[in-house]
Order: structure tokens, then C-alpha cells, then sequence
């Protein structure tokens, strides 16, 4: 009888795995995130693309650095301009595909996730999560993290990214 119900209880919880995995929503726009993406950017656009790091920056530096930085790739020169020149995992048609590259201030290492994306008129708003793990020893000093998402093509002049 015992195994019996273990059985049972096994077999539901496989089928509620199955609805929930299956009934779950995708991003819009077929979007696929890039996290921690810093070695597919080319080095000098890195040095000219600072972003002042938490608990390190002092006065000037608040005033100099901006505490994120946003671009939206939407043709080969600004690729060309942003990425080095052989990265196989990031294959992107322009004429069809855009990318977006995100760079901020984090102490954290763990993988991100987005969360949800809205556009709202020529405005994307893109809600992502780091998935931390309380107990894991995750965070480090901060550094400049960078996401690559590579999504269909959308009118949008702005992306605004939030953390949840």
C-alpha cells in the first residue's frame, strides 16, 4: 500500500511538473539572454564604456560614470563597433534579429533570468532576475556584468532594465 502511494504521488507530481513547464509562457519577440557576456565584447569598448562600481566610487566618480549603460545593435557597424570578431554562440542576422547589450554594477555571479519584457510605445522594459541562493558564498567584489539579448526586430528608441 505504501508504495503504492509513493507511486501516485510520484506520478503527480510529474504530471503538475509536465502542466506547468508546458502551460509556462515565453518571452516575447523570441528573446534569448546572454549572461555574462564581458568576453565578447572588445576590450576598447569595454575601457570606453565604464559604469561606476558600487561601494567603490567615490564623488567623482558618481559624476563621471554612469551607473548603467544600454545600446541597441541594429546594423553591422555598431556589431562591428561593440563585439569581437568570432563568437560562434552569438550568430545574428541583422536584418531580422537586433541585440541589445546592457552593462552595470554587480556583485553577484549567479546566472540571471528575464523576468518579463513590455514594450510600451518605442520604450522596452525588460525585468530581470539574478537567481540567488541564500548560503552559496555568491557575491564578490563588484564588477561591470554585461547581458547580450538577442531578440526579433522592434521599434523601440529606449531599454529600460529592472532588477526584481
Amino acid at each position: 500500500m505504501k508504495k503504492l502511494l509513493s507511486l501516485c504521488a510520484s506520478l503527480m507530481g510529474i504530471v503538475l511538473s509536465i502542466l506547468l513547464v508546458g502551460c509556462s509562457k515565453g518571452l516575447p519577440y523570441h528573446t534569448e539572454l546572454y549572461d555574462n557576456a564581458v568576453s565578447w565584447i572588445k576590450e576598447d569598448f569595454q575601457t570606453e564604456n565604464p559604469v561606476m562600481l558600487a561601494g567603490f566610487s567615490d564623488a567623482e566618480d558618481t559624476e563621471q560614470y554612469p551607473k548603467t549603460r544600454t545600446f541597441i545593435v541594429s546594423d553591422e557597424t555598431e556589431y562591428k563597433k561593440i563585439f569581437a570578431d568570432d563568437i560562434d554562440e552569438l550568430k545574428v542576422d541583422l536584418s531580422e534579429k537586433m541585440l541589445i547589450v546592457y552593462t552595470f554594477s554587480i556583485e553577484y555571479v549567479l546566472p540571471a533570468k528575464i523576468a518579463k519584457m513590455q514594450l510600451d510605445g518605442d520604450v522596452l522594459t525588460v525585468e530581470y532576475e539574478i537567481e540567488l541562493i541564500p548560503g552559496t558564498g555568491s557575491a564578490t567584489s563588484p564588477f561591470q556584468r554585461w547581458f547580450i539579448l538577442k531578440l526579433d526586430k522592434i521599434d523601440c528608441a529606449s531599454v529600460n532594465f529592472v532588477e526584481r
